[in-house]
């Protein structure tokens, strides 16, 4: 598995303050770039107007709507999290791996520094990028370990997105002996365009929120009091 790395924002040593600033602008884009996008009622009336004038001339009419940016990007990483699911490998394995994506295809960063909550103020201690691409790391690691328990009630048949608005994104596993599907929804950060996923809530249960709770009862049971005291507790529970 890749070590973490810092996905989504710059290698500058200033700190978060600066990816604040890019995660601004980027949520300023993409908003700005919803409200100038039809909707996909527009685009239907649209289609169906111009469907009309094809039918008329005696042409075939096929009508296709592109998936946006945001579910393609979720299609492909819940495809790929399906396809370790069911590898039939190990659990050591399929932790590995399951890792390796994560630390491709998250918000490192912004993970690792929403879920200390009331102590996010020890992320700007950590300095540098390499101290705080370190802690990361072992945020990853833990989190991977408790989704893993997941991936067995997903080994379904197949991955699909159903809707879809900015940012968020809804999509469902299907199984092939009868079960119900499972519903899959995501929380995509995104800095001019460019995707990592910042949440993943299963069947209801919120990746990020649940490592959030567990971090904060990680702290008041163990008496750490800084993140050093934090990143050896991982170390040591990963």
């Amino acid at each position: 598995m890749d070590a973490a790395t810092n996905q989504t924002g710059g290698t500058s040593d200033t700190g978060y303050d600066k990816r604040d600033s890019n995660k601004e602008a980027g949520l300023e884009m993409t908003r700005r770039n919803l409200r100038s996008t039809p909707t996909r009622r527009s685009l239907l009336l649209g289609t169906a107007g111009a469907a009309g004038v094809l039918v008329t001339a005696g042409l075939p009419v096929t009508t296709a709507f592109a998936a946006t940016a945001a579910e393609s990007y979720v299609q492909t990483t819940g495809e790929r999290i399906l396809a370790i699911a069911n590898s039939g490998s190990s659990s050591s394995n399929k932790k590995s791996q399951f890792l390796s994506l994560l630390n491709s295809r998250a918000a490192t960063w912004e993970i690792a520094h929403h879920v200390l909550g009331s102590h996010s103020g020890w992320w700007e201690s950590l300095g540098g990028t390499s101290a705080k691409n370190t802690y990361a790391g072992l945020v990853m690691k833990y989190i991977a370990k408790a989704f893993i328990t997941y991936l067995d009630e997903i080994a379904g048949e197949s991955f699909e997105v159903t809707r879809s608005s900015g940012e968020t994104v809804t999509s469902r596993v299907k199984f092939a002996d009868g079960r119900s599907p499972i519903t899959v929804g995501w929380r995509l950060y995104s800095v001019s365009g460019s995707y990592k996923v910042f949440n993943v809530t299963v069947s209801g249960v919120s990746m990020i929120g649940t490592a959030r709770t567990n971090f904060s009862s990680i702290i008041r049971n163990n008496g750490i009091g800084n993140i050093s005291d934090m990143q050896a507790y991982l170390r040591n529970n990963t």
